[in-house]
Order: C-alpha cells, then sequence, then structure tokens
C-alpha cells in the first residue's frame, strides 16, 4: 500500500475540542467561478489510516472495503453562501457515532483557512478562529449515522466575520474498532487538499 504524510489536522483540533469541552495550513484552490452554491465529489476508497502516536507518521491508504466502512469515507461535500447562513453538509459512505467532521474556511480571497467548524457529537459543533483558539460560535449540527451517513450544520455570517466570499473544504476522522487507538481520515481531494469554487453571498 502507498504512504501519505500526515496532515495536522487531528492532533491541531483534537486541542481545540478539549479546549471547548471544557468551558499553518496552506493548500492549493480549485476553480475561480464564482457562485453561491456548490457541490465537490470525492473519490470512494481514499481513506488513509494513522497511527495514533505523539510524533508524526506515515498515513496508510486502505483498501477499498476498510476504506468504505471506516466511517470516514466523503461522498461528497456542499456549501450555500446565502444572505443570511453558509450552510454546510457531507454525504459519507458510512457515519459512526464518533466521526468528526472538520470544514475549513478560507474568507475573502485568504490563502489560508481562518476559521474551522466541528462537530463535538451528534447534535453540538462549535467554530475556532484558528488564530487565537477561541470560538466564534457555537451551533447545532444535524448527524445521521449509518450507511450512506450524514452531516450539516447552518452557520449565521456573523460567526464567520461576514464575509463576502469564502471558500472550504472538509474533512473528515474516527477512530478504528480494533482498539488501538489508531484513527482513519479522509479529506476532499486526494494527494492535495481541494476546496470548493469562491462563493459569493447569495
Amino acid at each position: 500500500s502507498s504512504t501519505v504524510k500526515e496532515t495536522p489536522v487531528r492532533r491541531t483540533l483534537r486541542l481545540l475540542a478539549t479546549t471547548a469541552l471544557a468551558t499553518g495550513l496552506v493548500v492549493g484552490a480549485s476553480g475561480t467561478a464564482f457562485a453561491q452554491k456548490t457541490t465537490v465529489k470525492d473519490a470512494s476508497g481514499d481513506v488513509l489510516r494513522y497511527a495514533d502516536d505523539e510524533g508524526a507518521s506515515d498515513g496508510v491508504a486502505l483498501e477499498d472495503t476498510e476504506s468504505r466502512a471506516s466511517g470516514a469515507d466523503i461522498k461528497s461535500f456542499s456549501v450555500d453562501h446565502t444572505k443570511t447562513r453558509v450552510k454546510v453538509s457531507a454525504k459519507f459512505r458510512t457515519v459512526e457515532d464518533d466521526t468528526t467532521i472538520y470544514v475549513y474556511f478560507r474568507l475573502n480571497g485568504k490563502s489560508e483557512p481562518t476559521r474551522v467548524l466541528f462537530n463535538l457529537d451528534d447534535e453540538d459543533a462549535v467554530v475556532f478562529q484558528l488564530s487565537t483558539g477561541e470560538v466564534a460560535c457555537e451551533l447545532p449540527i444535524s448527524v445521521k449515522t449509518g450507511p450512506n451517513g450524514t452531516i450539516s450544520a447552518s452557520i449565521n455570517r456573523k460567526c464567520l466575520g461576514y464575509p463576502s466570499k469564502l471558500r472550504a473544504t472538509v474533512v473528515a476522522d474516527t477512530e478504528t474498532v480494533d482498539g488501538s487507538g489508531d484513527y482513519y481520515e479522509d479529506f476532499l481531494g486526494n494527494d492535495d487538499w481541494q476546496w470548493t469554487k469562491s462563493l459569493k453571498r447569495g
């Protein structure tokens, strides 16, 4: 199997999640056209498995069957930038109870993400400011577990600083079922993260 270097997503955001429960990443852009709503499809069977240790590790690409059953295999990601809210949703081949989704936002043409949404459980989510680690807002999230599971949330534009335009991408991860503490991770795109086209507010 092939290996891909680990992204810093999970360890960084695990710390943020701990903070929330208690109280630089630069990637290529995809497309230049403006729109208000878009859906990006993701390849099947492209989930990576990471060792749960403190040092850097390589992500091992899974075989298709294990990838599909992992609870992190993304099928598609949709964003709708309306006048008052930003609605995001992702479809999966399977969603487990402990699947976490991270939605990164690049606001107003910035080359790096500045805010990230992720679910704390199957009902609650938060948006963090990545530069400060502060909670920008808390919001409900809808999670449908099982085969063809989905995750969706609606974010008030105030929480994102009233952006005139934005791009977004999604990452998902979940623990393995073998008790090793390892985890599965999938992100939109293959060797590089894929971002949505730039979305002006509707």
